[in-house]
């Protein structure tokens, strides 16, 4: 919620205080209902349950009130548009990092989400079309979990008490994380990342929890939720439906696609970007250039991880970089670059040559202009333009070569 108050406050949006279902579907249909009865002018709602929001979704649309949904659409009711993340390019990387892991074969158990919903669907759909085409060795066992702890724990103990099992994909690590971890550890099958008989553990969420398994090396890689551009064009399309804007089908602007979903548009974040395309820091101080998703072993081919929001709220931000990009002539060294670092922490940017360190780098210390996207230091905004100006908001580099060594005769 920080993310979204900060867009709010960006794009001039007056935000409410935001309400909290606490995944109670009812509860949220009952929380639309009664801010609509408060006269809000727009509503962004991330549904519970994609059947139970649809009467609150046509009361709203009664009353000419836009809403903007976030990670799942409704089954029906206008909505003017749905945020949503590639979900099945999500379950496709987690496929390509757990296949390379298990060099082609095994048996790995897929851990599915509810398949009543969309995201259920595309995320186990991703994970097993993938591993039919690239990793024909792999068997892939298929058990649905359905979005409940309870049944990822039932799920794992059949599955892990009869079979030989490699590696285990869970649909959402938030919710199966706690429950399969224990399944393990009681089955003594808990070896850590790099450990003799260690079950490589892959994820989808990027919660706190999760980041933490990852330092543990309890999990070998989770495939983030981009929270950060939730916020950002979630407030985005609210407050330009506000103003009557209408959206078609088709390219963005940000480098995304609009999709028809039913009633509704939807933009959906590219499904493959290119390995250099955003680099984003993480708790534990590794970076990856990789697309969506965060390996224990930094580097190349490795997904990423966004710090979660609940983290963000504790800290204060000293560097913020969004949606940078940058080229040299046909090369493209950076493509919607998003960080944030917090006053106090220290960070590594990992990568091979020709990722786009040095650029990033050369960017936030003046030495390198942006061609687009924007840049915080200590809260001044814009990308110093010389070094000296990046030096005035304490930003500075440092090179560690070796000196070259004097000789005497």
């Amino acid at each position: 919620m920080k993310q979204a108050g900060s867009q709010a406050k960006a794009q001039s949006v007056d935000l409410l205080p935001a309400v909290n279902a606490d995944a109670d579907a009812a509860k949220q249909s009952t929380d639309v209902q009664t801010l609509i009865g408060r006269g809000v002018k727009g509503l962004i709602v991330v549904p519970v349950d994609s059947k139970a929001i649809v009467p609150a979704i046509k009361q709203a649309n009664a009353k000419n009130i836009p809403v903007v949904t976030v990670d799942l659409g409704a089954d029906s009711g206008k909505i003017a548009m749905i945020v949503r993340a590639d979900n099945v390019y999500m379950g496709t990387a987690g496929c390509e990092y757990m296949g390379k892991q298990a060099a082609g074969k095994g048996t790995v158990l897929n851990l599915q989400g509810d398949l009543a919903t969309q995201n259920g669907q595309d995320r186990s759909k991703g994970f097993t079309e993938c591993m039919s085409s690239k990793f024909p060795g792999i068997t892939v066992v298929s058990k649905p979990m359905k979005w409940a702890p309870e049944e990822c724990a039932t799920q794992a103990q059949t599955v892990l008490s009869t079979q030989k099992i490699d590696g285990i994909f869970e649909g959402s690590e938030s919710v199966c994380l706690a429950s399969v971890q224990k399944v393990l550890t009681t089955q003594k099958k808990d070896a850590k990342v790099g450990e003799s008989g260690h079950i490589t553990v892959v994820g989808i969420d990027g919660s706190p929890a999760g980041l933490d398994a990852i330092r543990a090396g309890q999990m070998d890689a989770i495939i983030s939720q981009p929270l950060d551009l939730y916020a950002k064009y979630g407030i985005q399309y609210v407050k330009d439906a506000m103003a009557g804007k209408t959206f078609t089908a088709g390219k963005t602007d940000h480098d995304s696609t609009i999709v028809q979903n039913g009633e509704s548009l939807e933009d959906q974040r590219p499904r493959r970007p290119s390995p250099r395309r955003t680099w984003t820091t993480t708790p534990c101080g590794a970076t990856g250039p990789d697309p969506q998703a965060h390996g224990r072993r930094g580097g190349p081919g490795r997904p990423r991880a966004h710090r979660t929001s609940t983290e963000e709220q504790q800290m204060t931000e000293a560097i913020v970089v969004d949606d940078v990009s940058k080229s040299f002539g046909p090369t493209r060294a950076l493509a919607d670059v998003s960080l944030s670092i917090a006053q106090g922490e220290s960070r590594a940017l990992i990568g091979k040559n020709g990722a786009g360190k040095s650029t990033l780098m050369s960017i936030l210390t003046g030495l390198v202009a942006p061609d687009s996207g924007s840049v915080r230091v200590l809260g001044a905004t814009g990308a110093a333009t010389s070094p000296r100006s990046a030096a005035s908001t304490s930003a500075a580099r440092w090179c560690r070569r070796p000196a070259p060594r004097r000789t005497s005769r």
